[in-house]
């Protein structure tokens, strides 16, 4: 009997910024259409009119969960909030992939079909780790349909992840080390084990200049570049098409080759048993 793979849900993490989480509510809506997705919201406590928004929204979204955010710092907060969705979506909800979108982010009209597309595309490959949602590449109009596998981490902003990845988060006790990294730079190593299916044109627009370890300028060239690279409501083709290119994210972006998959491993692997040596021999003095 074949198993399907490919039930998504979705989870967005609320916090205090009302209009930003209805833009993301109404494109969420708008990009799933009648399509029966769960959706689950994070409700960081604190903000009645961030409540106000989620009362309007209540027939799109499947589960709410409100948390305090008392005695944590922001880091603490983000990481803690995102790894409950996670929770909810992969052991409640039975999810097999997880859209996950923070409040100050809008997807486009196609999001939605996008990630459906790449899952079922690629859910039997052992080295697919997700869908990135974002692009800084600039607006072209023969990229519409296109996307890069990419070797790189998760865009926290509005990514993908499965099961496999959860599993690995569960096994690595990454919780304990909430405080001083950021969720997405915990798990890169793993996801870079494999490769991310990035749209070259961007399925997200971030509007967070204001939120937390993010510039503080909506003119920045980072979130100009997304600006300028958003699909938004444009009509695309259902046939994506492979197209490879080298995304602008950081230095280390790199575009999937499987040959070049033990190199990686080689080099993460001998990166940690130098940093082992190095405390060993620190703590043996």
């Amino acid at each position: 009997m074949k198993i399907d793979r490919n039930k998504i849900v979705i989870i967005v993490n609320a916090y205090s910024r009302d209009k930003s989480l209805r833009n993301a509510l109404n494109s969420i809506k708008e990009s799933v259409g009648n399509a029966q997705i769960p959706l689950v919201v994070i409700l960081q406590s604190g903000f009645p009119s961030v409540s106000g928004v989620i009362e309007e929204y209540l027939p799109l979204i499947s589960d709410v969960k409100i948390v305090s955010g008392a005695n944590r710092t922001p880091l603490e907060n983000i990481n803690y909030n995102r790894y409950l969705g996670y929770e909810i979506a992969f052991v409640t909800y039975s999810a097999d992939w997880v859209m996950a979108i923070e409040e100050d982010v809008e997807i486009s009209a196609d999001a939605y079909n996008f990630v459906k597309t790449m899952v079922d595309r690629f859910k039997n490959n052992p080295f697919f780790r997700g869908v990135n949602l974002g692009s800084r590449e600039p607006f072209e109009e023969d990229l519409l349909n296109t996307y890069s596998l990419l070797r790189y981490g998760m865009h926290g902003q509005a990514s993908v992840i499965g099961v496999k990845t959860w599993n690995y988060v569960q096994r690595r006790r990454i919780v304990d080390q909430f405080s001083s990294h950021g969720f997405d730079w915990l798990i890169e190593k793993h996801l870079k084990t494999g490769f991310m299916v990035t749209p070259n044109l961007s399925r997200s627009l971030d509007t967070g200049w204001d939120g937390t370890h993010m510039p503080g300028d909506s003119n920045d060239p980072y979130f100009a570049e997304i600006r300028s690279s958003f699909v938004g409501d444009i009509q695309t083709s259902k046939n994506y098409v492979r197209r490879d290119l080298h995304h602008r994210w950081r230095d280390d972006v790199e575009i999937y080759k499987v040959y070049k998959t033990p190199a990686f491993l080689f080099r993460t692997w001998w990166k940690r048993l130098k940093h082992a040596s190095k405390v060993y021999l620190e703590t043996a003095r």
